[in-house]
């Protein structure tokens, strides 16, 4: 599974839990965000 398959079924998701309070959703986000970041640096120093 590439970086970009992760983007997409994250977007995906996100569209789908749209519903959940703001305060949920935006946690939510920062988890996922950070998650890319901390691959996307592991796979830079690969």
């Amino acid at each position: 599974m590439t970086m970009r398959d992760d983007i997409q079924d994250y977007e995906f998701l996100h569209a789908v839990d749209a519903p959940l309070s703001s305060e949920e959703s935006r946690m939510r986000t920062y988890i996922v965000a950070s998650a890319l970041l901390i691959c996307l640096i592991g796979w830079v120093l690969h």
